[in-house]
């Protein structure tokens, strides 16, 4: 409807993330074997929406600050997704994914989420290290009204 286009620019994803911990090493010796990794994030069906970290140098538990990107999804919040992604950089080849997650787009507090190889399934998932991250979708979608509360019960003869 038109109302839905017209408050579409205002609805928003927030993602943030903080650090990460355990991750894989990437390089091989003589080089530190310990990742460059930064973060990208995207929803995985806006390729158009991303950002990114800086790189932090040879370390398995990077800490990028806080970094906080806000996307505007342009589809429906069950098909939007969010991708987090930790990649290893290096200066002669593109960059390598070291492990990634992918949360639906509803509010998630602050926590860890385990970071795996792109394709795996459940039984076949390298861990790869985790995420501290949290996602903000409360102005995504408009909440339906909640049901009205269940009258008193009595109280059990």
């Amino acid at each position: 409807s038109a109302r839905r286009a017209a408050t579409m620019s205002r609805e928003t994803i927030t993602v943030c993330v903080w650090e990460a911990r355990d991750l894989i090493d990437m390089d091989a010796f003589p080089k530190d074997t310990r990742p460059d990794s930064f973060v990208h994030l995207s929803l995985t069906n806006d390729p158009a929406s991303e950002c990114r970290s800086d790189t932090i140098d040879n370390d398995k538990n990077p800490d990028w600050g806080e970094l906080c990107c806000s996307f505007y999804p342009r589809t429906l919040p069950r098909q939007t997704h969010v991708r987090v992604a930790v990649l290893d950089e290096d200066i002669v080849t593109p960059p390598e994914l070291i492990g990634e997650c992918d949360l639906a787009a509803v509010t998630v507090p602050m926590h860890w989420c385990n970071l795996t190889q792109h394709g795996c399934d459940g039984d076949n998932c390298r861990y790869t290290g985790s995420v501290l991250l949290s996602v903000d979708a409360t102005d995504l979608w408009p909440v339906p009204p909640s049901a009205p509360p269940s009258p008193p019960q009595p109280p059990p003869s």
